[in-house]
């Protein structure tokens, strides 16, 4: 499995590469300035 770390990822540019990331089976980690955004775990896929 392959892994990434994206920092900025709740919002924008960020958000839309983790989801992507995610989608393709990557193992992301994902930082935040903020809570407000969208919640990391969100992005999770089961």
């Amino acid at each position: 499995m392959q892994r990434i770390l994206i920092i900025g990822a709740t919002r924008g540019i960020g958000h839309a590469l983790a989801q992507e990331f995610v989608t393709r089976g990557w193992h992301v980690t994902g930082t935040a300035r903020q809570e407000a955004g969208t919640p990391l775990h969100a992005l999770v896929t089961p």
